[in-house]
């Protein structure tokens, strides 16, 4: 998935992303990562936030990397709404981890 990320395949991340489960393998933090990067280096904003909720109903917690790779993705397809969500979600994150 890091390759497909690197290459800018989005289509390729996201289709090894959806294989991993199909064959019982659950994807990690990082699986996930990978795919919202490719994501984010294509401006793909609308896939880039539906990974980083699945990540949470897989009960993965999304980390910085997962945020920054979200928020790339919106600001690369000038998508202002996006960016402000995905920061609202980390400063949420943010405050229960303080807490």
């Amino acid at each position: 998935i890091s390759a497909c990320e690197k290459s800018e395949e989005r289509d390729c991340a996201l289709q090894l992303l959806d294989e991993m489960k199909d064959v019982g393998l659950m994807p990690d933090v990082i699986s996930y990562n990978a795919a919202i990067g490719a994501c984010a280096r294509s401006g793909s904003w609308t896939w880039a936030l539906s990974k980083l909720s699945e990540m949470k109903i897989a009960a993965l917690k999304p980390n910085s990397i997962s945020y920054n790779a979200a928020t790339r993705a919106c600001e690369k397809a000038q998508h202002c709404l996006g960016v402000v969500s995905a920061l609202d979600e980390l400063s949420l994150a943010m405050m229960v981890l303080i807490s």
